[in-house]
């Protein structure tokens, strides 16, 4: 993409760039790789304003070192919630089995109008209702972990994404 400068932004532009260009870490291509034309211009034009970048830059690495350690716990809250989820979903299972095996031999055909009849179904259904709530927000705690988990391991600050942002250095700092 060819960028549109003004006669004076390609005077300044023209003056300050650098043969070869500076590079930086490309995480995702595992090497060095130099910037491009119109990102140099972006950084001459930048001039004192990448002194803020490099501020901020300086920043980014503090949280990433406490987001790492943050991580880290998360990794074991979810983890463990998960296993609590599952060993509790297995808790309430027989309970599960035990109230359809009630529900497959109680037959009211033929008494469906005796009112102590469906009385007596809906007493024995109502505590269901609530295991099955308890059973579907256990599910929802494992799914939520595993997704919460892969999230983590996503944004995590690896070696790579290390290098990556320091890297940064010394194409902010040439210009």
């Amino acid at each position: 993409m060819a960028l549109y400068l003004d006669d004076d932004q390609t005077r300044q532009v023209t003056l300050k760039r650098r043969d070869p260009r500076p590079k930086y870490f490309s995480a995702a291509l595992d090497k060095q790789v130099e910037i491009g034309e119109d990102f140099e211009a972006f950084l001459i034009l930048q001039g004192q304003r990448n002194q803020a970048t490099l501020a901020w830059l300086e920043q980014s690495k503090e949280f990433g070192i406490r987001d790492s350690d943050r991580d880290a716990l998360a990794a074991v809250a979810l983890t463990e919630d998960q296993s609590d989820a599952l060993f509790s979903e297995l808790e309430i299972l027989p309970l599960i089995k035990l109230f359809d095996s009630f529900r497959t031999g109680f037959n009211m055909t033929g008494f469906e109008q005796v009112a102590e009849a469906g009385q007596l179904l809906s007493d024995l259904q109502r505590p269901m209702t609530e295991t099955l709530n308890i059973m579907d927000r256990l599910k929802h705690r494992q799914v939520f972990g595993s997704i919460s988990l892969a999230d983590l391991g996503d944004r995590a600050l690896t070696s790579a994404r290390t290098a990556q942002l320091n890297s940064w250095y010394g194409p902010l700092t040439t210009y």
